[in-house]
C-alpha cells in the first residue's frame, strides 16, 4: 500500500478503480480522474502505451467516428454525445491503465487488487443494506423509474457508494475473478469472505432483476468450480455443470411457483418465466420478445449497409434497436466497428498468459462479456468492458505471482 501512495500514477489508478467500484464521485469527477491518470501514464511510459496495437485500432475507430461526424453522419443530440465521450475516453483510459498494470511488480498489483476488493465489498454491503432498507430504490431509481420510489432517499442511497444499476451488469464479469481468487488463494478467511461477496452479488442481480448478468454469473460459478473439481477433465465438467443447472432450474421454478402464491412481488420471476417459456417451446414472450425485436431492427440495419453502416446521427438512430452494444455499432458504423472490437479482443486476448492455470478459465470469464456486449446497451457495457480488463488482469497477475512464489 505504501508502494502505492508513494507513486503518483498509482495512486490515480487506484483512485480510478475505487470511482468505478463504487458511485461516491459524479461523472464529471470520473472523467478528470481518469483524464490525469492517463496524462501520468504517458509521462512515465512516454508513447509505449500509444504503440500498443490495442490502442492503435481503438484510436482508428475513434478517427472514423470523427469523419463520420465532419461528413453529418455522426450528429447526436447533448445527452448521446456526453454517454459516448465517456465511454470512449473511459476505454481509452482503461487500455492504457491496462498496458501500465503489466509492468508492476508483485507488491504494487496486490495492492491495487486488495483495493478494487474492498472497494467492490463496500459498494456490495451498502447496497445491500439499502435492499432491505428499501427494495425498490434499488432496482427502480437504478434503472430510471421513479413510481413507488422515494427519489430523495434513493439518491441519498447512490451517493453513498450504492451500486449503480449500470455497474451491477459488470458483475457478471467480476464474478470470474472471484471465483479464480478463491480456487488460488491459501487463507481459509479470505476465500470465505470472497464466497460472501459471490452470495451477495448473485443475491443483488435477483432483486435487481437483472436476468442477463445473472444467468452469466450463475453459469461461470458453476463452470469454474466444476471445473476445478473435476480436475479439467471435459465430461466431468459438463456432467456436474448439468447437475447444478438442474438444481437452478428447480430453484427458478420455486420462485415462480412462490411468487405466484403469496402477495409478494417479485419482478424477477416474470422474467424467469419468460426464460423457462422460451427454453420448453422456443417461443419468446414478454420483455425478451420485446428486446428481441430491437436486436433484429439494428441487425437488419447493418444488412442493409455493412460496408460503412447508417451513420449514428440522430435520423438514423430511429432504424437502431439500441439495446446492444455489438449489434448498434455494426448499424451505426458497419465493418468499421471491427476496429474497436477488435481492440477490446486483442487487449482481453492479452490477459490469458498472465492466467497461470492450464484450464478454460480464461475463456469462461469471456463468456459472460460476450454475452453482455451482445444483449446489452452502450451506457451498461463501459462498465463490463472495464471492469473485466482492470480487475481480471489483477486477479490473474496475482494468482500468477502466488503460483510462482
Amino acid at each position: 500500500m505504501k508502494e502505492i501512495l508513494r507513486e503518483p500514477v498509482l495512486l490515480f489508478i487506484a483512485l480510478s478503480i475505487v470511482l468505478l467500484c463504487t458511485s461516491v464521485g459524479s461523472a464529471s469527477l470520473t472523467m478528470v480522474v481518469f483524464m490525469i491518470t492517463v496524462t501520468l501514464i504517458l509521462i512515465k511510459d512516454g508513447q509505449k502505451p500509444l504503440h500498443n496495437s490495442s490502442v492503435v485500432l481503438f484510436m482508428c475507430f475513434v478517427m472514423v467516428v470523427f469523419f463520420y461526424s465532419l461528413f453529418g453522419k455522426g450528429t447526436l443530440n447533448e445527452k448521446t454525445q456526453k454517454t459516448q465521450f465517456f465511454f470512449f475516453f473511459s476505454l481509452f483510459s482503461c487500455l492504457l491503465i491496462s498496458y501500465h498494470l503489466k509492468t508492476l511488480n508483485s507488491k504494487q498489483i496486490t495492492g491495487l487488487l486488495k483495493i478494487a476488493l474492498i472497494a467492490l465489498l463496500f459498494s456490495l454491503i451498502g447496497t445491500t443494506a439499502v435492499s432491505y432498507i428499501d427494495p425498490m430504490a434499488v432496482r427502480l431509481y437504478g434503472f430510471g423509474e421513479v413510481e413507488g420510489v422515494d427519489l430523495k432517499f434513493a439518491s441519498t442511497y447512490y451517493s453513498m457508494g450504492m451500486m449503480t444499476y449500470s455497474l451491477a451488469h459488470a458483475m457478471a464479469v467480476v464474478v470470474t475473478g472471484l471465483c479464480v481468487l478463491m480456487l488460488k488463494i491459501r487463507s481459509v478467511w479470505v476465500k470465505i469472505l470472497l464466497a460472501a461477496m459471490l452470495v451477495m452479488i448473485i443475491r443483488l442481480l435477483f432483486i435487481m432483476t437483472i436476468t442477463t448478468a445473472l444467468l452469466c454469473a450463475v453459469i461461470v460459478v458453476v463452470v469454474v468450480f466444476a471445473d476445478h473439481f473435476s480436475k479439467g477433465r471435459t465430461i466431468m465438467t459438463i456432467s456436474l455443470s448439468l447437475i447444478v443447472f438442474a438444481v437452478f432450474l428447480g430453484a427458478g421454478y420455486a420462485t415462480i411457483i412462490v411468487d405466484y402464491a403469496s402477495d409478494t412481488d417479485l419482478l424477477i420471476s416474470d422474467k424467469l418465466s419468460d426464460f423457462f417459456s422460451f427454453a420448453e417451446s422456443g417461443v419468446l414472450e414478454g420483455q425478451a420478445e420485446g428486446r428481441s425485436g430491437l436486436y433484429k431492427a439494428s441487425l437488419k440495419t447493418f444488412s442493409l449497409n455493412p460496408i460503412l453502416g447508417l451513420g449514428s446521427d440522430n435520423g438514423s438512430r430511429r432504424f437502431i434497436g439500441e439495446h446492444s452494444f455489438l449489434f448498434d455499432y455494426l448499424a451505426y458504423y458497419g465493418l468499421f466497428a471491427l476496429l474497436l472490437f477488435g481492440s477490446i479482443w486483442k487487449e482481453y486476448k492479452s490477459l490469458k498468459p498472465y492466467l497461470s492455470d492450464k484450464r478454460n478459465t480464461f475463456y469462461y470469464a469471456l463468456i459472460p462479456l460476450v454475452i453482455m456486449v451482445s444483449f446489452k446497451a452502450i451506457a451498461v457495457c463501459g462498465s463490463c468492458i472495464f471492469m473485466s480488463l482492470i480487475f481480471l488482469q489483477l486477479v490473474f497477475l496475482h494468482t500468477r505471482n502466488i503460483s510462482n512464489e
